[in-house]
């Protein structure tokens, strides 16, 4: 359930969140306020305006019923309003209800806009810029987001997925991103936002506890900040966070996404994150890095697929009570896993290790892991190396014969207060997955020669009421 300010800023109020509950309108018009506070009239929402505090007594409602009130009939015919140099010439209810956002969000950056259209889930939605607008910087900026888009001179086109119901919805995620940005964002380079957005997802992740057994609040914050991305996401019966999404013509392979979503114990009260640099570290207890540095850039990678070319399907395991025994792991259903070809684990300490194996026991062929050297070798960084290791959900997913690797995600020190992490070393393994998946041609290649060698059979297991039977394929 979002809240009530992340509803407004999707839907273009220019609001600030003191409390929960309380919502801080000094920056926003007299037309748009009160535009915002006859909605809530109609919604029935008991609600009190102090100054320039809006006082909320009611939960949110969800974002369709906000929507069903914002979205009436007339709304967006004057699409060209004039959206000036300043935002006091923005009237939210005079643009398009899924766009409305977003064009706030981008005239806040001073990208101020002139024309804009949701599409109406017939056609692209569009945003023309002022011929002042550097369009370089706004490419820069979409590129980063993950959005996608078509310039033309100083218009853009957003594309939005096909097949999808309230597929205008990802607009509303787009404002969101956007809102949570500063201008002075603007005047980074490519590496430099990516990087920028890879700390910002950590930090959030951080700040939400979730000890084995308690991973409801990571859980849904996961959730929440993946669902517009996959097409189809739930929890299994012991807890598990999982979600799939069909790319491109779905030729490719099928791989397996994992990381956990549990700390080793609860996060310290007075607990403060210090950055010296890109080496992150808490002030008491442990920082958390372990795994939710993997679970960043698993969702950062979710953003960035949603933009590329990659023809196959990814499932994505968020699994909980990792840290007592891979509970979860051992818990998600075989009907899940059972036309998975690969799996790629984000849980493993520093920052150049691919992990095959542990002890006796290997986790996938050689040729697999060596897949993984040779990528990231084509990406300058040469010090990539397979190796054995410690425990890990990989172990779960080799038992169903999945061949998979569990890569380093940046974290030192894991378990105790001297827990650290690199989140340069987090943006390399992005880099790396990234490169990995997109590289569908070579990936089959080394799967196929996986299948020759006869390693690996999957084994699965049907569970009736009345029988098990097991199928070897």
């Amino acid at each position: 359930m979002k809240t009530w300010y992340q509803l407004f800023t999707r839907h273009g109020f220019n609001v600030t969140e003191v409390t929960t509950n309380r919502i801080d309108l000094s920056d926003e018009t007299a037309h748009n306020t009160d535009y915002l506070l006859h909605v809530l009239k109609q919604l029935g929402i008991n609600h009190e305006k102090e100054h320039n505090d809006l006082f909320l007594y009611q939960a949110p409602v969800t974002e369709d019923c906000l929507i069903e009130m914002l979205d009436f009939p007339t709304r967006g015919k004057t699409e060209a309003c004039g959206y000036k140099k300043g935002e006091t010439a923005i009237k939210i209810d005079e643009i398009d209800t899924y766009i409305a956002g977003l064009v706030r969000q981008f005239n806040r950056l001073d990208l101020f806009t002139t024309f804009s259209c949701d599409g109406h889930d017939k056609n692209p939605a569009t945003i023309y810029f002022e011929l002042s607008i550097d369009m370089a910087v706004v490419e820069r900026l979409l590129k980063a987001l993950s959005i996608k888009y078509r310039i033309r001179n100083h218009r853009v086109r957003f594309l939005l997925p096909r097949h999808v119901m309230n597929r205008r919805d990802i607009l509303l995620t787009y404002a969101e991103k956007l809102s949570q940005l500063e201008p002075s964002f603007l005047t980074l380079s490519l590496d430099d936002m990516q990087q920028f957005l890879m700390d910002q997802t950590l930090e959030q992740l951080l700040k939400v506890d979730g000890a084995s057994g308690y991973e409801y609040k990571i859980r849904e914050l996961v959730a929440e900040k993946l669902i517009p991305y996959v097409d189809h996401l739930t929890y299994d019966d012991y807890g598990n966070l999982l979600a799939q999404k069909t790319y491109g013509n779905n030729s490719g392979p099928t791989l397996l996404l994992n990381a956990h979503l549990d700390v080793v114990e609860s996060f310290s009260g007075s607990r403060q994150i210090m950055k010296h640099g890109n080496v992150w570290t808490s002030t008491d207890g442990i920082l958390g890095a372990d795994d939710r540095s993997g679970v960043a850039i698993l969702l950062r990678l979710a953003e960035m697929l949603y933009t590329k070319s990659f023809n196959g399907t990814i499932k994505f395991i968020f699994t909980i009570n990792e840290e007592v025994g891979l509970l979860g792991a051992k818990h998600v259903p075989d009907l899940f896993l059972w036309d998975v070809d690969a799996g790629i684990v984000l849980d493993r300490r520093g920052n150049r290790d691919i992990i095959t194996g542990y002890g006796q026991e290997q986790f996938c062929h050689q040729a697999y892991g060596k897949y993984f050297v040779e990528t990231a070798s084509k990406l300058g960084m040469f010090d990539w190396s397979c190796q054995g290791g410690g425990s890990s959900d990989t172990r779960i997913w080799s038992e169903h014969g999945i061949p998979s690797v569990n890569l380093s995600v940046g974290y030192n020190y894991e378990h105790t207060e001297a827990e650290q992490v690199d989140t340069f070393a987090m943006q390399q393994t992005l880099q790396l997955v990234t490169q990995v998946v997109l590289n569908t041609v070579q990936l089959q290649r080394v799967l196929r020669e996986r299948n020759k060698q006869g390693k690996n059979q999957k084994v699965l297991r049907y569970v009736t009421k009345n029988e098990q039977a097991m199928i070897i394929y």
